[in-house]
C-alpha cells in the first residue's frame, strides 16, 4: 500500500470515527437533556402536588452513568484529555513522538481495563437480578450500555495508539489531530 492510499484510508477511518463518536455524544447528551427535564418536572410535581416522579429519583443514577460514558470517545478522538505539551517544545521530536505513542498505548490499556471491570459489574448485576430500590428497574441493561460505550471508546483509543506508533517510524511531527478541530463543528 503506497503511502498517500494509506494516508487517505487513515483520514477514512478517522472521518468515520468522528461521525460515530459524535453521533453517541449527541444522544447522550440527548438522553441527559431527557432527563434533566424529567427531574425538573419531578421537583416541580413534588412542590406542587407532593406527587414525584418515582422513575426519575430511581434510575438517575443509571442515566447519568451512562449518557456520561457517552461522550469519552469523542473526547479521546478530540484528544481532550489530559496531556502535557511543553514537553514537545524541551525534548528532542522522535523522543516526544515515542513519548506520545507509549502514552496512547498506556491510555488504551486502561480504558481495556476500565471496559473489562464495567462488563463483569453489569454481568454481577444481572446474575443477582439488582434492580432499584423504588420500582425494581433492572440496573444490568444500564451497566451493559455503559461498557458498551467503554468498549468503544478502547475503539477509538486504538485507533489514536496506531495513528501516534505510526507517526514514530514516519517521522511526523504531531500537530494538533484534526479531530480536535473537527470536534468543535456541528455533525
Amino acid at each position: 500500500m503506497t503511502s498517500a492510499r494509506l494516508h487517505r484510508f487513515s483520514a477514512t477511518v478517522e472521518h468515520g470515527a468522528r461521525l460515530l463518536s459524535k453521533s453517541l455524544a449527541l444522544a447522550g447528551l440527548g438522553v441527559l437533556l431527557l432527563f434533566a427535564i424529567a427531574t425538573l418536572c419531578d421537583g416541580l410535581l413534588r412542590h406542587l402536588i407532593n406527587q414525584p416522579i418515582e422513575l426519575v429519583r430511581d434510575s438517575g443514577g443509571l442515566v447519568v452513568a451512562v449518557t456520561v460514558v457517552a461522550c469519552f470517545p469523542l473526547a479521546m478522538l478530540s484528544r481532550s484529555n489530559i496531556s502535557i505539551k511543553f514537553i514537545d517544545l524541551v525534548l528532542p521530536n522522535v523522543v516526544s513522538r515515542v513519548l506520545n505513542a507509549a502514552a496512547s498505548i498506556l491510555v488504551l490499556l486502561t480504558f481495556i481495563v476500565i471496559a473489562i471491570e464495567f462488563f463483569w459489574l453489569a454481568r454481577d448485576f444481572a446474575r443477582s437480578n439488582d434492580t432499584t430500590v423504588m420500582l425494581g428497574v433492572p440496573k444490568a441493561p444500564f451497566w451493559y450500555a455503559a461498557d458498551a460505550m467503554f468498549w468503544a471508546t478502547v475503539a477509538t483509543q486504538a485507533l489514536i495508539a496506531v495513528t501516534d506508533t505510526v507517526r514514530c517510524f514516519t517521522g511526523e511531527r504531531s500537530e494538533t489531530p484534526d479531530a480536535l478541530v473537527a470536534a468543535d463543528e456541528p455533525v
